[in-house]
C-alpha cells in the first residue's frame, strides 16, 4: 500500500508537466549561427572594471565595439539594450549599489535588464558570502586567460547573447506579469510561430508586452527578437 502511495506524488508532477509545457514556447530552432565578422558588426561589449586592461585594446584592434567603465555607477546604457555583452569585474566597481562591490552591481543589472550576458572578469579569491557573484553570472573568464582564449569565450558568448530563446525569457521575465498573462502571451506567440507569420508575431509581442512594465527595454528587446527571427524563417540565417 506504501508503495502505491508513493508513486502519487511521481504521477502528479508528471501531469503538471504535461500540462504547463502545452503552450511552452521553444524558439531554440530560430537560433541562427554567427560568424566572427556578424559578431564585429551585430555586437557591443563594455568591460567594467576599475583598470583598463589590455583586453579592450585587443578587441577594438580585431574589429569590436567596446567600452570601458571605471565603475559602474552608471547604467543608463545598460538599462536601454546598448550592450550584448558584460565583462565584469568585482573589485572596485558598482559602490553606488552597495557594499559587495561587483556582486551588488551584478544582481542590479540582473534586476534591470537579464537579457544580458555577464561574463565574471576576475582572478580575485571571493569569500564564501561574495561566491554568488560567479553563481549569478552566465560564465567565467579568467583575466591571465590567453588571448586565444579569451576571443573564443567572448565570441561564443555573444553567441548565446543572440540566442531567441535567452531574449524571449527576458521578455517573458520583463513584460509579463503573473501566470495568467505569461500563458496568454505564450499561447499567442505559438500561434504565430506556427503560421510562420513574423508580422503577427511582432504584433502580438507589442500588444502583450509593450504595455506592461520594461517600456524602452521591451520595445529594444522586441526589435532584436524579431529582426532574428525574421531573418531565420525569411531564408536568410546571418
Amino acid at each position: 500500500m506504501m508503495r502505491g502511495l508513493s508513486f502519487i506524488p511521481f504521477m502528479l508532477r508528471f501531469i503538471k508537466r504535461l500540462f504547463t509545457r502545452k503552450n511552452h514556447v521553444d524558439f531554440s530552432a530560430y537560433n541562427p549561427s554567427f560568424i566572427r565578422e556578424e559578431l564585429i558588426k551585430r555586437c557591443r561589449i563594455v568591460v567594467i572594471d576599475d583598470e583598463r586592461p589590455a583586453l579592450i585594446d585587443d578587441l577594438s584592434n580585431q574589429g569590436f565595439a567596446v567600452d570601458h567603465d571605471g565603475s559602474g555607477n552608471d547604467t543608463t546604457k545598460i538599462e536601454k539594450n546598448l550592450y550584448d555583452l558584460i565583462l565584469l569585474d568585482f573589485g572596485g566597481v558598482g559602490a553606488r549599489f552597495g557594499r559587495d562591490e561587483g556582486l551588488s552591481l551584478l544582481r542590479h543589472i540582473k534586476r534591470v535588464n537579464p537579457a544580458t550576458f555577464i561574463l565574471a572578469y576576475t582572478s580575485k579569491s571571493l569569500k564564501s558570502d561574495q561566491s554568488d557573484f560567479y553563481r549569478l553570472t552566465d560564465a567565467t573568464l579568467q583575466k591571465d586567460a590567453g588571448i586565444a582564449d579569451s576571443f573564443a569565450k567572448i565570441e561564443s558568448s555573444l553567441r548565446e547573447a543572440l540566442r531567441v530563446d535567452r531574449i524571449w525569457r527576458a521578455l517573458v521575465e520583463i513584460g509579463a506579469s503573473g501566470t495568467g498573462m505569461k500563458q496568454e502571451v505564450e499561447a499567442s506567440v505559438q500561434e504565430a510561430l506556427r503560421k510562420r507569420d513574423i508580422k503577427l508575431l511582432e504584433d502580438t509581442l507589442r500588444t502583450k508586452l509593450s504595455n506592461n512594465s520594461g517600456g524602452e527595454l521591451v520595445s529594444k528587446l522586441i526589435d532584436k527578437m524579431i529582426d532574428l527571427v525574421g531573418k531565420y524563417t525569411s531564408g536568410t540565417k546571418p
